[in-house]
């Protein structure tokens, strides 16, 4: 949004062709964004006005730029965030052009039909959350399944009705969903919770049955592409012990409640091979499930489509929009309601949304997803890993530090207007004074390094207890990981008991 502003009122940055015609169409983005200067910026985001004018600049006179994107930033307005950086890309002309911003297409797409043409309207209806916006962009519930945030409701509040049964696949809601105490709120409201894992996590105290999972390098394989390379993951060895793949569960399930003729009758090869001659139904190519399984180190090459090497494909990627033209004031979403144009909120927090909560809140804090050493929020018993970083941590600036005395490997406490954690500092000077990153998916202990699990709740080590659950982003219901917060030492955080799981 703020580049936005300066590529529409800097007469001397280089359009393309495509941008100025976009631009003449409508005025209304200029006249929206008028507000949203340089100065602006720089009041909220502590950037130096030259540096955004330069790069604005850059961006827009360059031949051959990209904006890379890729995990959602969790932001309360997620809605303006991603419409300025399809804006951006479109009006400076680096849209689907080489070095720019392309869509990249397999040689043909992986998909395979089951439940859409198998369930009933009456069934899809009661879909929760089938009516939320984004849902039915995307397709519907046979596109994107539930809504998320209205499973979490409805099990709270039994409206419009109340699940009984939840199968939790290899995911761990309780430390990598945000407000942990809602969510187990939430599971505890189920009549029958089923957690199948690979490894013991906070979600299966709360489980009525666990049921061990293989590991991807245990299972039967899966089928991916790139471009035109057609892979299988081989499987490493057989699952140990009495575990199976997610998969062969699943089909084992279905065929138990007499569902065997729509899950293959349990044969995971067979919906393998189902999945494999519905992916190549399209280029009238038949490759059997046993020459990929064959071929499984260098995988398959597919024919180069005409249509993956091309460029500028606005036609076709275009055809079922207004005039068939990117649209910078979107009529859609106004006709639903929503914000035509991209409108800068602020998050539920912050210093310029809330700034009476300064004086008792600081401090901005956000977090890091992922790290090279874990995944997503397990793996840190994996001594070897562990060793590396042995606690969960939060940076903060030496200034910052000083200021509240606290030193590098100090236990301290991070609480905001919601809850509170613990975390060990990180003395990190490449990071604002007034801002603390903390890292998402602490919980597991290390029994090798003498290491215990800690609590996913208040006082533990679970950035999620910090953020605001209610206000979220109107279109995406991206619930938001940024906050205000304050800082102080403290003690290291109480252990919490091994998971103990009875054999039946």
């Amino acid at each position: 949004m703020i580049l936005i502003n300066l590529f529409l009122l800097k007469k001397d940055s280089l359009f393309s062709e495509m941008a100025h015609k976009l631009l003449t169409k409508r005025t209304s983005l200029q006249e929206h964004i008028n507000k949203y200067t340089p100065q602006w910026a720089e009041n909220i985001t502590g950037i130096p006005k030259e540096q955004i004018i330069e790069l604005a600049r850059l961006y827009a006179n360059t031949k051959k730029a990209c904006i890379r994107f890729s995990e959602s930033p969790e932001k309360a307005d997620l809605q303006a965030f991603a419409m300025s950086i399809a804006m951006l890309i479109a009006i400076t002309g680096h849209l689907d052009r080489p070095g720019g911003n392309v869509y990249f297409y397999p040689a043909v797409p992986l998909r395979l039909d089951t439940f859409d043409k198998r369930l009933s309207k009456e069934t899809l209806s009661k879909t929760l959350g089938h009516d939320v916006f984004w849902i039915n962009v995307m397709g519907g519930p046979t596109e994107a399944g539930a809504d998320f945030i209205s499973v979490i409701n409805a099990l709270i509040t039994g409206k419009p009705y109340r699940p009984k049964v939840g199968l939790f696949f290899c995911t761990n809601p309780l430390s990598t969903a945000r407000n942990p105490e809602k969510i187990a709120e939430a599971i505890e409201k189920l009549e029958l919770c089923v957690v199948v894992d690979v490894v013991a996590t906070p979600t299966t105290r709360y489980a009525d049955i666990v049921l061990p999972a293989a590991t991807r390098y245990e299972g039967p394989g899966d089928i991916g592409i790139w471009e035109n390379h057609l892979g299988f993951s081989s499987q490493v060895i057989k699952p140990l012990w009495e575990t199976k793949p997610d998969f062969q569960i699943i089909l084992d399930l279905a065929v138990a409640l007499g569902m065997g003729k729509d899950f293959w009758y349990g044969d995971c090869d067979k919906m393998l091979e189902e999945f494999l001659d519905s992916t190549l139904k399209p280029i009238q190519k038949r490759i059997s499930l046993k020459e990929l399984k064959k071929n499984a180190l260098k995988g398959v090459y597919l024919p180069v489509t005409d249509w993956m090497k091309k460029r500028e494909r606005y036609k076709e990627h275009f055809s079922m929009l207004p005039n068939q033209k990117v649209q910078l004031y979107n009529e859609f979403l106004k006709k639903h309601g929503y914000d035509p144009l991209p409108t800068y909120h602020g998050e539920p927090e912050d210093p310029t949304t809330t700034p009476e909560l300064l004086k008792e809140y600081p401090l901005m804090f956000t977090d890091e997803h992922a790290m090279y050493l874990n995944h997503h929020s397990w793996m840190r018993n994996v001594a070897w890993l562990r060793e590396l970083k042995k606690h969960n941590y939060v940076k903060i600036h030496p200034s910052t530090a000083k200021k509240y005395g606290i030193k590098d490997g100090d236990w301290v406490e991070i609480e905001s207007p919601h809850g509170s954690m613990k975390a060990v500092a990180w003395i990190f000077p490449g990071i604002r004074p007034d801002t603390l990153i903390g890292q998402h998916g602490w919980w597991q202990g290390c029994i090798s390094l003498n290491l215990p699990e800690t609590s996913v709740f208040n006082k533990g080590t679970n950035v999620n207890v910090l953020y605001n659950w209610d206000k979220r982003d109107p279109i995406t219901q991206n619930i938001t990981k940024n906050t205000l917060v304050r800082i102080k030492k403290t003690t290291p955080p109480e252990s919490v008991s091994p998971i103990m799981i009875k054999e039946v």
